[in-house]
């Protein structure tokens, strides 16, 4: 569903048109949608990975930590390049820059809650800058 919606922004911008009303709102609820799960996948990471060092299973741990990795890597990999580099430079409309604008803070958000140590910083910053 998100190389579809992606495709269908790429598409949109390519022929010099916005995304319309509705699409704005399939686009915004997908990727709320492959967010939210992340979100909740990452939580029961987090809660399996705490329950483990409690039981000071190091196999356990570090086999978590390396899901954890991925689940993190993938998380990362599917927001910001089309938020960025397509939809808001092209937004024509106030209400599609804020919708656009109000999507990136709150990746960078998620963002700044998966990172841990010198990395939340840095996270917590481009928060900031976003």
């Amino acid at each position: 569903m998100v190389s579809f919606m992606e495709k269908l922004v790429v598409d949109s911008i390519a022929v010099g048109t916005e995304l319309t009303v509705e699409e704005r709102n399939l686009f915004s609820v997908t990727y709320k949608n492959v967010i939210g799960s992340f979100r909740v996948t990452w939580r029961i990471i987090l809660s399996i990975q705490q329950k483990e060092e409690g039981y000071c299973n190091v196999e356990h741990v570090a086999f978590v930590k390396q899901y954890r990795s991925k689940v993190d890597t993938k998380f990362f990999a599917i927001w910001p390049g089309i938020l960025q580099s397509h939809l808001v430079p092209s937004a024509a409309t106030g209400e599609s820059k804020v919708l656009y604008l109000k999507m990136n803070d709150d990746y960078h958000l998620y963002l700044t809650r998966f990172k841990n140590g010198d990395e939340r910083k840095i996270a917590a910053q481009d928060t900031l800058n976003a």
